[in-house]
């Protein structure tokens, strides 16, 4: 029987290696010797991966499962990340609009199928291009009878001034739902406490909704808990829909 037997240099044990994804650098004789049993992993960013891009991936995906139906990774609720949407370009018209959603979620409430488009910061503030863009897209969904959520999360612990302003001006301006129940298509607005809480407790987004105008609930109590609103009347005027809103 025939054994191979490999040899290695003192020259080739002090040779530096460097870790394909985190560009950590160690001496191969460490890694060679290094007893298997107590050999302690650490887990490191690649590279090419900033923490701020991770942080704002977990964002994502805390939002997501915030709202989404139990199982939500599993296909509970049919979602993506990263969308990119464009208008149809029109012969002769100049270019359509082009926006991203860092969330788009499908739900559905009595029956009928409800949109959620969503705009995710990790530390970042909300633009007014960031609302403008989340306004066009549920004001197309709405031309197609099909109700849509604006969603915007953070994982901070408080919203800025503006941010505040534009999400409150949005409320005041926000469509109903379909149906005969008058019920508003407010934003829904998740801060990091939201977004931290563990489903099996009373304060997670979920124990918001109710089997009546689940998402409305959901948004109104969001808009309630993160923009101070108190009480709501649906207050249409000539230029387009409204909402008579009392804020703390």
């Amino acid at each position: 029987m025939h054994h191979e037997i490999l040899c290695a240099t003192s020259e080739d044990l002090s040779t530096s290696m460097t870790c394909e994804m985190c560009a950590a650098e160690f001496p191969l004789g460490f890694a060679l010797v290094q007893p298997r049993a107590n050999a302690a992993w650490h887990y490191r960013l690649p590279q090419h991966i900033g923490e701020d891009r991770l942080l704002e991936a977990l964002a994502v995906l805390a939002a997501a499962a915030a709202v989404g139906a139990p199982g939500l990774l599993e296909g509970g609720s049919p979602h993506q990340f990263g969308v990119e949407l464009k208008t149809p370009r029109v012969k002769g018209q100049p270019p359509g609009h082009e926006c991203e959603l860092d969330l788009f979620m499908v739900q559905h409430d009595r029956g009928w199928p409800e949109v959620i488009v969503g705009e995710v910061k990790n530390q970042g503030s909300l633009e007014q291009q960031d609302l403008d863009n989340l306004l066009l897209v549920q004001r197309w969904f709405g031309t197609q009878g099909i109700d849509c959520y604006m969603l915007f999360a953070t994982l901070r612990d408080e919203l800025r001034t503006d941010e505040r302003d534009m999400l409150r001006s949005a409320c005041e301006t926000a469509p109903r739902v379909r149906g005969s129940q008058v019920l508003p298509l407010f934003p829904i607005v998740l801060l990091r406490p939201d977004l931290s809480t563990a489903p099996h407790e009373p304060d997670h987004p979920r124990s918001w909704r109710i089997n009546l105008g689940a998402y409305s609930n959901l948004a109104a109590q969001s808009c309630a808990h993160n923009l101070g609103l108190v009480s709501t009347d649906w207050s249409p005027h000539p230029s387009g829909p409204g909402w008579a809103c009392q804020w703390s």
